[in-house]
């Protein structure tokens, strides 16, 4: 018996210590401001920046997305309701000019995001 008790006494001083130690960690608070004063969003959004470009007008690639012909390569621009009376106004080959912004998907910097401002035909 002595030596059974003697056993489960070393077993014990043996077993490692499983607190997680959490004196490193980083902390933000409620906010999501970091201790620099940085947010997430402050890191991940810059403003969109305004294009302007002339092209051809292809025509619809879907609901809500036009397909325009810019020095010879067929270039998508999604676009919302406010164009679309713009858009239903324009034929096939119109000549048209475009305001656009164009935006890294967040997540992933290498798919990229058109979108119309704006568009006319040109003169």
């Amino acid at each position: 018996m002595i030596s059974l008790l003697s056993i489960i006494v070393v077993l014990s001083a043996c077993s490692k210590d499983t607190t997680l130690d959490t004196s490193n960690s980083i902390e933000t608070n409620a906010t999501g401001t970091s201790s620099d004063g940085t947010s997430e969003t402050d890191v991940l959004r810059e403003e969109p920046v305004i294009q302007k470009s002339t092209g051809t007008f292809v025509g619809l690639a879907d609901s809500h997305t036009v397909e325009i012909l810019i020095d010879g390569k067929a270039e998508n621009f999604q676009f919302g309701e406010e164009l679309q009376l713009d858009i239903d106004k324009l034929k096939e080959d119109d000549l048209v000019q475009i305001e656009y912004t164009d935006e890294a998907v967040k997540g992933d910097d290498t798919v990229r995001v058109r979108n119309l401002t704006s568009i006319t035909k040109s003169p």
